[in-house]
């Protein structure tokens, strides 16, 4: 082959790498563009999921909130029409809310027009009626929207658990496109699909004439338990790159719906194809511009001068030895090559001097063969192969024995070790020099003149030197080996030290021995209960119960096949007295000299603690995002009641005792009352409820709550709680609400009669438990009944919110428990057998103080004033407005009203201008919006310290309502109020501002 052809050759191999280069890039940029499009996919839909999830929840907590307001309960047509129509007003992402008699009529609705329409046939009232839960529809077209709608549907019980009724609750499709504009993403032409269980599509982003029909790509989602992804043709027959999720209801499991998030891929891999052309092309390029180059060069600088060489080869091979190239041919390695052919041409013509050269090279050759015997490192000896009789050696071997080789030489080679090792020498001598001795390599020791014995590797061969026949043994000094091996040797009993006292169970299993144990340290033993003598020399089906051992004979049998660290995060294991035990395994394959896996290494660690301190992290993880929305609901709640308490209470004002009507009034206000103790639950879980915390003794909370709950039951209580148990801190009205509810639930467990006994306990905690509980002392109190027990897996849920195996049942009662108990740096846990009665165990800070009296305020109510007093109400809601202004205006005085903060600033402003200034003002809390009563009260009082404020909310545990007065408050008072409280609240107020004065 031809230079230039390799030159070409050779250019284009080297272009192949840049080539691979391009192309690997390419196709790491198009797997990294996918990935990061179903990334983004994937986090929109679990965006719109989250969402979809908190409409479903907020839903729900409506129908059930309606399912307790009288209006409802009762089927008043009217009242019931009037409030879903206000509650539609206000919730734009419902289409209409409309309520069904058990045979599916509706009775009241949003839209009046729907009244007397039968909705038997739909999905969502046959599932609600059947499984008596909240319930979800299918795609629909409304009989009164004649719009595309779907709904969910909550079943209403009478006080013997029957269905007498269903709340439908109508989400208008349309919002979706709000939610799809709010969450799209800008990586090629997303689109996002909602369809129905039947793969009805709800709502389509690119072509919402789609709406109704059939979803071609449905079946892709019906596989995966909660979602995906796959690579389809979209119904507009793009291919696209798909996430979808499903969307579940509580307890049911079929997905109500399914949402979808797309990509075009020719969108995600079209950047990826422009970079590879260009890059490509640009090499071509190069390529070619440096191939003509080559050609080019190649023939002035290589291919003519080539030419003229191969002639005065010729030249010379037919004797001409006159011929020079050196002019012709110059510069580089081929006029080297020039001058060398110039050069042979003299040698041929000296041929008898070459051969003298030749010797002398011989003679050279021979002197640095003697220089290499005599400075070699290795002691080298000759001895005769016949006799024995050392002929020769080196420097290094006069060193070695501490003798000159004057000495040595003429001595039996048998001299050159220990005498006791004589004859075995001899022997091997022998036999080396016979041909019997098959290993040319042996380890031995050599006696120096000084008695010092060194270990060495000994290398025999048998050689010919003139006519004798010689054995050539060369001496290696292995002491620094001999060290190593030494030190080599101290390592692994250091390693094998280190292994039995790891913290870690690390045992090791050999494959071709069916993987039976050969190693078990110290840590194995106390990890899984088994000592080294029960477990070394056996495998996991002679311990381990069959299913167990399968599962890791299975990983062994993995990691044999991946060859690789294998890592098992969390899995069951068997102990004999902790019973099952949770681990995270590590297995290592080791190699043998052939390639193949020979052991595994595993190490183990036992996380069942750790996994107990995580379960307890997202249980409260979970009542943390339960509480913003209970706060919210619970607050809006109070509003409402506000509303029906106080005109309740203030139409009392208007009849005598006597009145017919009196009697009704006082049960609604009772009723009421009962409404607003459940929004107090909800509380509970509200973003910074935190405790209002005073010394209290447990037994005083405990008698209390025992009083009230047991009183006329067949329940007996036993105390035993001794009187010098300590106090703690706490917030008396939150320990009753805990306490209430144990009881409770220990009264309804034994409907016949039964005995609870509640003990307590000082105890001490010095390290920190699994549960997290800081060290110190902590009252104990247990809360032991004899009724009928908690099923295993109801346990595990009981502290759930909305959680309840009773009828009527609202799910909050223990899961109230637990967030007040977590509230103040305690723990609550249960124990029960189903049969034989259940234990609660509660854990509280101990408190060193001791607890002061309660004394009991018997004073009456200070009276109201009478006169014209200004009166200032700013409150968002107009019914808490208008009621508080006729309320007042009964009781004397003079009101005017605001909706916000700036308003109250300016309307104070004004009136203190016009020197008729406001006597108090009633200032909401929250406003959402705008300015609420805490900012704003904090302008008035800049401007006007000596202002009558009163803070008014529905969040009972807001800091501002437990701590007014550093607010700048005069007063406090909690939603939902009467009129008797309002009336006495500001008596009491204007009195001792008239008492300052």
């Amino acid at each position: 082959m031809s230079i230039r052809k390799l030159i070409i050759i050779l250019i284009i191999l080297m272009a192949t790498a840049p080539l691979g280069i391009f192309i690997y890039t390419a196709n790491n940029q198009w797997n990294q563009n996918v990935k990061q499009a179903l990334t983004l996919s994937s986090t929109v839909a679990n965006k719109v999921l989250t969402e979809q999830s908190i409409l479903t929840s907020v839903a729900e907590q409506l129908a059930i909130t309606l399912s307790y307001v009288p209006a409802i309960r009762n089927r008043d047509s009217e009242a019931a029409n009037q409030l879903l129509e206000e509650i539609l007003a206000s919730s734009p992402q419902y289409a209409t809310i409309f309520m069904l008699d058990a045979k599916g009529v509706c009775w009241a609705a949003a839209l009046p027009r729907q009244i007397s329409l039968s909705y038997a046939e739909r999905r969502y009232f046959r599932n609600a009626v059947a499984t008596g839960r909240f319930s979800s529809g299918e795609f629909n077209v409304g009989k009164v929207l004649r719009a595309p709608v779907f709904s969910f549907a909550y079943p209403f019980k009478d006080t013997s658990g029957s269905i007498n009724g269903v709340a439908v609750i109508v989400i208008n499709l349309d919002r979706y496109r709000q939610l799809y504009e709010q969450n799209a993403f800008s990586l090629g032409a997303s689109s996002m699909m909602l369809v129905d269980h039947k793969g009805t599509i709800l709502f389509s982003s690119l072509n919402p004439q789609l709406v109704g029909t059939q979803d071609k790509l449905f079946q892709n989602m019906l596989k995966g338990a909660d979602g995906g992804t796959f690579e389809a043709k979209g119904n507009n027959n793009i291919l696209r790159l798909f996430s979808f999720r499903k969307i579940f209801l509580k307890d049911e499991s079929t997905p109500y719906m399914y949402v979808r998030i797309g990509v075009s891929k020719q969108d995600v891999l079209a950047t990826v194809y422009r970079e590879l052309l260009t890059n490509v092309g640009i090499l071509s390029l190069v390529l070619l511009l440096t191939l003509g180059l080559a050609i080019l060069l190649t023939k002035r600088g290589i291919h003519d001068k080539i030419i003229t060489l191969r002639n005065a080869t010729h030249a010379i091979a037919n004797g001409d030895l006159t011929i020079r190239v050196a002019d012709r041919v110059s510069g580089g390695e081929l006029g080297e090559l020039g001058c060398a052919f110039d050069e042979m041409a003299l040698k041929l013509a000296a041929s008898i001097h070459e051969r003298q050269q030749a010797e002398r090279h011989l003679m050279k050759s021979e002197e640095e063969f003697r220089l290499i015997f005599e400075e070699a490192s290795d002691a080298i000896f000759w001895a005769d192969a016949t006799t024995g009789i050392l002929l020769n050696c080196n420097k290094a071997a006069e060193e070695m024995m501490e003798a000159p080789r004057e000495e040595l030489i003429g001595k039996h080679q048998t001299y050159l070790h220990p005498p006791e090792m004589e004859e075995e020498h001899r022997d091997i001598f022998t036999r080396c020099a016979g041909g019997l001795e098959s290993s040319n390599s042996l380890e031995a020791l050599v006696l120096s003149r000084s008695g010092k014995k060194t270990p060495v590797q000994i290398k025999h061969s048998v050689t010919v030197i003139g006519d004798r026949k010689i054995i050539q043994g060369i001496f290696r000094d292995i002491s620094e080996r001999r060290q190593a091996e030494e030190e080599l040797r101290h390592s692994q009993k250091l390693l094998s030290s280190i292994v039995e006292n790891a913290p870690y169970a690390i045992f090791v299993k050999n494959v071709a021995d069916n993987f039976r144990v050969i190693l078990w340290n110290h840590a194995a033993e106390q990890i899984f209960g088994i000592p080294a003598t029960d477990m070394v020399g056996k495998n996991a089906h002679d311990l381990w119960p069959r299913d167990q051992a399968d599962a890791f004979l299975a990983e062994d049998y993995k990691t044999i096949t991946q060859r690789a660290m294998m890592d098992i995060p969390e899995e069951v294991s068997y102990h004999p007295q902790k019973g099952s035990i949770y681990i995270h395994t590590r297995k290592i394959p080791l190699f043998n000299q052939n390639g193949e896996v020979s052991h595994i290494v595993v190490i183990s660690d036992d996380i069942t603690e750790r996994r107990t301190v995580q379960a307890e992290f997202v249980k409260h993880q979970k009542l943390e995002s339960l509480g913003v929305l209970a706060g919210g609901i619970a607050h809006d709640f109070n509003n409402i009641l506000t509303g029906i308490l106080g005109n309740i209470s203030f139409a009392r004002m208007f009849l005598e005792p006597s009145h017919k009507a009196a009697t009704i009034l006082v049960e609604a206000e009772k009723a009421s009352q009962r409404a607003s103790d459940l929004a107090y639950q909800l509380l509970t879980f509200a973003k910074g409820g935190q405790p209002i915390k005073k010394v209290v003794e447990v037994q005083h909370i405990i008698e209390a709550s025992l009083s009230l709950v047991l009183r006329g039951s067949k329940v007996k209580s036993i105390l035993e709680i001794p009187d010098s148990l300590h106090a703690i801190e706490a917030d008396e009205g939150q320990m009753h609400q805990v306490f209430n509810n144990i009881i409770i639930n220990a009264l309804q467990s034994m409907p016949d009669g039964g005995i609870l006994t509640i003990s307590a306990d000082l105890i001490h905690i010095v390290d920190s438990t699994p549960a997290g509980l800081a060290s110190g002392p902590y009252v104990k109190i247990f809360f032991a009944d004899t009724g009928c027990g908690i099923r295993e897996e109801d346990q595990k849920r009981i502290f759930d919110p909305y959680f309840t195996t009773k009828n009527g049942g609202t799910g909050l009662g223990l899961a109230s428990a637990y967030a007040i108990i977590g509230k103040h740096g305690g723990q609550i846990s249960v124990r029960s057998v189903p049969g034989t009665g259940t234990t609660f165990e509660v854990l509280l800070p101990a408190s060193q103080m001791e607890a002061t009296a309660q004394k009991t305020d018997s004073t009456m109510a200070t009276p109201v004033l009478h006169g014209k007093h200004p009166m200032l109400i700013m409150d968002d809601d107009p019914i808490i407005r208008n009621l508080a202004e006729s309320v007042l205006e009964e009781l004397g005085y003079s009101v005017k009203t605001c909706t916000s903060g700036e308003e109250a600033i300016e309307m104070y402003r004004l009136a203190q201008q016009n020197g008729q200034p406001f006597a108090a003002v009633i200032m909401d809390l929250t406003i959402p919006g705008g300015m609420g009563g805490k900012e704003a009260a904090a302008q008035i009082l800049k401007q006007y310290p000596g202002a009558r404020l009163v803070v008014s909310s529905g969040y009972s545990n807001d800091p501002v309502m437990a701590d007014y007065l550093q607010y700048g408050f005069s007063a406090a008072m909690l939603k939902p109020y009467n009129v008797a409280t309002l009336a006495s609240l500001l008596g009491k107020l204007l009195s001792e501002s008239q008492t300052e004065i």
